[in-house]
Formats: C-alpha cells, structure tokens, sequence
C-alpha cells in the first residue's frame, strides 16, 4: 500500500492569510466561507467514496491529489487532513454535518 504523503506541504504567510480570511468568513458567514466549506466537503465525500470498497485505486489517488493540491484556498492544515483520511486504513462514518451544504442545490 503506496503513502501519497510525497505532497510537501508547507505553511506560509499565505497560509496564515488564508486561516484569517476563514476566521472572518465564518463569523461573518460570507459566500465566500460558503463555497470554500462546501468544496472541503465534497472533497471530503470523494475521498470517502473511493474508499468505500476498502481500497483506493492508484488513479483514485492521482485524481484526488490533483483536486486537494489544485485549489489554492485551501490551508496546508486541511490539505494534510485529506491527505491523512485517504490514507488512513479505518472506516469513517457520515454524518448529519458532512452532507449538511449551504443549499439545496449545491447538495444536489
């Protein structure tokens, strides 16, 4: 079983920029705030269906490296986080929260 931990992943200034940002953007429930929540969880959701058969498939990893690595707005903490679920051998469960999306057309 391959690690895809070869992403280095570094926090910046940018990176601190982008928490302050998030900070604000959900006291405040920007759109923003929004659509970047949203996008964390349908990441979140494809990463947990390919592993739903109890194994990600090599291009499974490259797909959704591509996808954690190419959205910017994302903060090395998060992109780590990803990161260790894909990796992680134990099962994890959906709840209310993971499915819960800014609206009902995004959920769709």
């Amino acid at each position: 079983m391959s690690n895809f931990t070869w992403v280095a992943v570094k926090s910046n200034v940018k990176d601190k920029t982008k928490v302050v940002g998030k900070f604000f953007g959900k006291m405040f429930k920007t759109k923003g705030f929004k659509a970047k929540d949203d996008a964390k969880k349908e990441v979140r959701l494809m990463i947990l269906l390919a592993k739903s058969d109890g194994k990600i498939e090599e291009e499974e990893k490259l797909f959704l490296s591509n996808q954690i690595t190419g959205i910017d707005f994302f903060t090395a903490g998060e992109k780590k986080e990803f990161f260790s679920l894909m990796n992680s051998t134990s099962n994890y469960e959906l709840t209310a929260a993971d499915v819960k999306f800014s609206s009902k057309g995004k959920f769709k």
